[in-house]
Formats: structure tokens, C-alpha cells, sequence
């Protein structure tokens, strides 16, 4: 039977998948560890793009298309409730999945651990498909890469849906922040 299915009695299965005694708190911890990351590298982004500017270069400034969707959305409400759960439960298994899951464990049989995290955060930065949130994407993909390799990938999923989750509730309440 697989192992996503199987339930040990004895909560094994919950520490297996690092979800076991402590795992509220340390994920807490950890999300708060990921936001702080991202907005370092949301500053050197920043600091970066205005440096460019001054050299007379203008990088792009686009949102992705899932932001501007949020942020012109008028209507019904169950139309965001759809796209909530996508961008909350869906894209990160599936990101996670196939990045953390595979792909960063792929790269880490053939290179040092350090090129792997590295490749693997630019290529999660980069399917994402906005030049503008690059650093703090590929800090996010390679962050979680350590966070995986710690303490398995269901904690990143779960970090993933609240980076997202945050991200989309910050997109509805405060916009133009």
C-alpha cells in the first residue's frame, strides 16, 4: 500500500513526513525565517534594480498574471475562492512536489549540494515567469531546498501554501503596499 495512504497508529507516519511532535511551532519558525529571506531579497532586488536605473537600464517591473487577476478581480466572490485554493493547496503540492521532490533531488545526485540548491531555486524563480520577483523567488526555491533536506518536503509544501497564502490575502487587503 503506499505511503501516502498507510496511517501508523503510533503517529509514526506524522514524524516521517515532519509533521510529527513540535512541527506547528517549528514551522512558525520556519515560515517566518522564509518571509524574512524573501524580503532581503525583495531590498537587494531593489537595490540592484535602482542601481541599473542609474546606469540608464530599466528592468521590467511586471507582475505575474496570477496578481493581476487578484488585483483587478470585480465580482462574485467564488471566482478568488477558486483561485485561492489553487494558489494555496494546488500550485505548491504540485511545485513541490516536482521541485523539491524530484528535480532538487536529481540535481543533488550529480552535483554539490550548494549548485543543486542554487539551480533549482533559479529554475523555481524562473517558471514563475517575472523577472521583477527573480531574487526573491530563487531565494524562496532555494530555501525550501534546505528546508527539504532538514525536514522532508510535506513542511514545505505547507511553508509554500503560506508563502502563497500570505501573498494573496497581503494582494486583497493592502494593494498598492
Amino acid at each position: 500500500e503506499p505511503a501516502l495512504v498507510r496511517i501508523a497508529p503510533d503517529g509514526s507516519d506524522a514524524e516521517r513526513l515532519g509533521l510529527g511532535a513540535g512541527a506547528a511551532l517549528r514551522l512558525v519558525g520556519l515560515l517566518a525565517a522564509g518571509f524574512a529571506l524573501m524580503w532581503a531579497a525583495n531590498l537587494l532586488w531593489l537595490v540592484f534594480a535602482k542601481a541599473a536605473a542609474g546606469q540608464g537600464l530599466d528592468l521590467p517591473t511586471d507582475s505575474q498574471m496570477l496578481v493581476d487577476l487578484i488585483l483587478r478581480h470585480v465580482g462574485p466572490a467564488w471566482p478568488l475562492a477558486l483561485l485561492a485554493a489553487y494558489v494555496t493547496v494546488g500550485a505548491p503540492l504540485v511545485e513541490e512536489i516536482g521541485f523539491r521532490g524530484m528535480i532538487y533531488p536529481a540535481f543533488r545526485d550529480v552535483l554539490p549540494r550548494g549548485w543543486a540548491v542554487a539551480l533549482t531555486g533559479i529554475l523555481f524563480a524562473v517558471i514563475h515567469g517575472n523577472l521583477a520577483a527573480l531574487f526573491p523567488l530563487a531565494a524562496l526555491g532555494a530555501w525550501l531546498c534546505l528546508v527539504r533536506d532538514r525536514h522532508g518536503l510535506w513542511p514545505c509544501v505547507l511553508l509554500h501554501a503560506g508563502v502563497n497564502a500570505w501573498t494573496f490575502l497581503w494582494l486583497l487587503r493592502a494593494p498598492d503596499v
